[in-house]
């Protein structure tokens, strides 16, 4: 298994939307206070874009800079999609307001892609921008948008 024992006890002890809702001041982050509109970033292309981006910059560093290592991708994606939904979609509330399909969705995406990133980390520089989004599903929230063009501009959550 290529996922770490390290970040599996990091997702599996998530308290999943526990402060969605709340107001927090939370630096560089943009808190969205009104749940129609974080059902609505959520949905956005732009969100969407975000994160594919991010993922995307991961893999062109990672192929051109560390081929070889590169063709382990795959595999922690499969092994991620496995754990994600064998251990942590049933523990993952509903959200009054939020479609569930594009909620499970999307934190799949997330949890996915920190491993991914997680795997890579030794060789990745900069911020690691799934880790961040981890770290919002650990505060109890849920990273909706994006204020800005990636990598630019500031995260929102809800």
């Amino acid at each position: 298994m290529r996922l770490s024992q390290k970040s599996i006890n990091r997702i599996s002890n998530i308290n999943w939307f526990a402060n969605v809702g709340v107001m927090q001041n939370i630096p560089d982050i943009i808190v969205e206070n009104s749940l129609s509109e974080a059902a609505l970033k959520l949905s956005e292309s732009q969100w969407e874009d975000t994160t594919l981006e991010a993922s995307n910059s991961i893999s062109a560093f990672v192929s051109v800079n560390f081929p070889k290592l590169f063709d382990d991708w795959n595999i922690v994606a499969q092994e991620a999609r496995l754990f994600f939904d064998a251990k942590i979609t049933s523990s993952i509330p509903s959200i009054n307001g939020i479609d569930n399909n594009l909620l499970i969705h999307c934190v799949s995406w997330d949890i996915t892609h920190y491993f991914i990133e997680d795997y890579y980390k030794e060789c990745l520089r900069g911020d690691l921008f799934f880790n961040r989004l981890v770290s919002v599903y650990e505060s109890g929230h849920l990273p909706c948008g994006w204020n800005g063009k990636w990598p630019s501009g500031k995260l929102i959550i809800y």
